[in-house]
């Protein structure tokens, strides 16, 4: 049903970009953005529910209609791309599907659906963008782009549990890296690096049972590589490149340094620099505003301000957001009052469980890759190499959370996995029987690992189970089902809150609006402000109120 909707305005975006490009998974991006970009839109005047669901089913029927023949042909070659794959990698997608499926039926893995994704998804399908909504929890500053395409796609109207749209980008993007791998050993009998990527299916199906930011992240950026690398003669691939980047850093601007290798391209063309900036600006509107409008802060996470709106959330809650987000790339459940560079880059050494495998293993890759650089003499892929170099710095500098830097670790792990393979000669069909069984022996073993081993998070150590009835009807969209809430009133605010304290950001699924009576009571204790409503209409949203310091 989603595909429905990206396959048609995906074609109309690449018809009106003129990139004449007939391959399913750039099509479905197009669409993706596209429609990230018209429920944006719509979110600063109205909420996405039933209504908007509706109208937009309507507009891409009609572009379905009107592209008919576009829609026919791309289904058509994408059929005939298929039938060309291998048995080994008809197998392996049909796997990805299957264990994708599964995944998407269970209940959510990570902590941070059940304190923002949630309830900023819910807030989108119920008020749209609302004014000073991070003053009620400051965490909900941090609404992304896909959280507003969720919302479009979660059919809330139906159901509660649906929240999946990483799924559908993994399928898509596993469609794409197979298709290529075997396109490109057909023309230069190597493997490609591309083709190594389902080695990280264990991770990437961590991510699939909530619509967190990052994933798409980390497998579109491998397009852009594969794009750059492999078709950077195309005006084309360029083309669909820059939006492609600029899709993701509306998704998360964390990303925006992978820009240095749009903008060298772009300049080695010299094509497309005002197309690029055109785009570039609209959608930093589209994101200025949205920020402005849920935190005060046009540029939020950075602290640049136009005007001290009503509604912008305090400075001394900046702060705190801001720095606590900051120190969790260097500190895991501790907290150190003003580190020096060197404590954050030591204790970030030495964290533990699966940090420790990621911190050092980007490391140890960079370390790797540049000797092989050094041998190999690849221009390209110097520049990728040091394009890459400089995002993991920055993020090095300001907060280096393993998930952040995925993007280059997946990257250089997949192309010396290719230079292993290659140098040693292994067999074109050994290599896809062995990306099968070992994306089926790390499912399944991952299934039997205890979890307190690889974390010292409690709220990640708890594994999502399944149960038959999952198939037709997946889990609710939160891990806590049973979780109860009171309603609390402070002042004007009325809210809900879990009964249990779980997690001090926790909220869960509860009903709008939903915070945690901890959180409120803590800010109010030790920042002096609380949140309340700016009028009687929640629409009008929140503002904190500034309480007198005892001090």
């Amino acid at each position: 049903l989603m595909l429905f909707f990206f396959i048609p305005t995906g074609i109309f975006l690449n018809n009106k970009l003129n990139l004449k490009s007939n391959n399913l998974p750039i099509i479905v991006f197009l669409g993706m953005l596209l429609q990230t970009i018209l429920l944006t839109v719509v979110c600063f005047f109205s909420n996405i529910g039933i209504t908007v669901f509706v109208i937009n089913f309507v507009l891409v029927w009609l572009l379905g209609f009107i592209y008919f023949e576009n829609i026919k042909k791309l289904f058509s070659e994408t059929l005939s791309d298929f039938k060309k794959l291998s048995s080994y990698s008809k197998i392996l997608l049909l796997i990805t599907l299957i264990f994708t499926t599964y995944k998407c039926a269970s209940a959510p893995f990570f902590i941070d659906n059940e304190s923002y994704y949630i309830q900023t998804i819910k807030w989108i399908n119920e008020y749209g963008f609302v004014k000073g909504l991070a003053n009620l929890h400051v965490f909900f500053a941090q609404t992304s782009a896909i959280h507003v395409l969720q919302a479009g796609f979660n059919f809330s109207f139906i159901s509660q549990n649906f929240n999946d749209i990483n799924g559908l980008i993994l399928l898509i993007s596993a469609f794409y890296f197979t298709e290529k791998f075997e396109k490109q050993f057909q023309i230069n009998k190597k493997s490609h690096w591309i083709g190594f990527i389902p080695c990280f299916n264990v991770l990437f199906f961590q991510f699939v049972s909530q619509p967190s930011p990052d994933f798409i992240l980390i497998v579109v950026s491998q397009i852009i590589f594969y794009l750059f690398l492999d078709e950077n003669e195309s005006q084309e691939a360029l083309k669909t490149a820059i939006f492609l980047f600029l899709f993701l850093v509306f998704v998360k601007i964390t990303i925006a340094p992978i820009g240095l290798l749009i903008l060298f391209w772009m300049y080695q063309q010299k094509k497309f620099l005002i197309l690029f900036s055109v785009s570039s600006c609209f959608l930093l509107m589209l994101f200025v505003i949205k920020n402005t409008i849920i935190s005060g802060y046009p540029l939020y996470p950075f602290e640049y301000i136009f005007y001290d709106f009503e509604w912008k959330i305090p400075d001394n809650l900046f702060s705190f957001i801001t720095n606590a987000t900051k120190n969790a790339g260097y500190f895991e459940n501790e907290v150190v009052a003003n580190p020096s560079f060197y404590d954050k880059l030591y204790a970030w050494i030495n964290l533990k469980g699966l940090n420790i495998f990621f911190n050092l293993g980007i490391i140890f890759l960079f370390v790797i890759s540049y000797i092989i650089n050094q041998l190999s003499k690849t221009k390209k892929f110097k520049i990728v190499f040091f394009t890459l170099l400089i995002h993991f710095l920055i993020l090095l500098f300001t907060s280096p959370q393993y998930r952040f830097f995925l993007p280059e670790f997946v990257f250089l792990a997949v192309f010396l996995i290719a230079v292993i393979t290659n140098f040693l000669k292994f067999d074109f069909k050994t290599i896809q029987i062995g990306l099968i069984l070992f994306v089926i022996v790390t499912f399944f073993g991952l299934e039997y690992i205890d979890f307190k081993k690889l974390t010292d998070n409690k709220y990640l150590q708890k594994k999502s189970d399944f149960q038959f009835s999952n198939i037709l009807i997946p889990r609710s969209n939160t891990k806590y089902e049973d979780l109860e809430f009171i309603k609390i009133k402070n002042e004007n605010l009325e809210y809900y809150s879990p009964k249990q304290n779980f997690f001090f950001f926790g909220t869960a699924n509860g009903d709008l609006p939903c915070v945690n009576k901890v959180q409120i009571d803590y800010f109010e204790k030790y920042y002096f402000i609380k949140p309340q409503f700016r009028t009687t209409d929640i629409k009008d949203g929140f503002y904190s109120k500034i309480l007198n310091n005892p001090k």
